[in-house]
């Protein structure tokens, strides 16, 4: 969890449960994220990808790297199952 949403870690112990239990939840979703991105990568830095997804998905990254927020993607938590657990 600290590595996907940061904090202090001692923070981390004293979570509630229903918290974990979105994590949990969410724990695929991220990882397919993280997959996606890094085929992204791969496409960009090979060339691979079209030159209008390489400009959109270089724009996304320079609007995260300058800490402009990202479009929404769903992920409220009344949207995670076992939130309310």
């Amino acid at each position: 969890m600290q590595r996907f949403y940061g904090g202090e870690i001692e923070g981390w112990f004293d979570l509630p449960i229903r918290y974990l239990n979105a994590y949990t939840a969410m724990l695929p979703r991220l990882r397919a994220e993280e997959s996606i991105r890094r085929v992204q990568e791969l496409q960009l830095a090979s060339g691979a990808m079209k030159e209008e997804g390489a400009d959109e998905t270089w724009q996304a990254w320079m609007d995260e790297a300058q800490g402009k927020e990202a479009e929404p993607i769903g992920s409220e938590p009344e949207m995670v199952d076992g939130w309310n657990n």
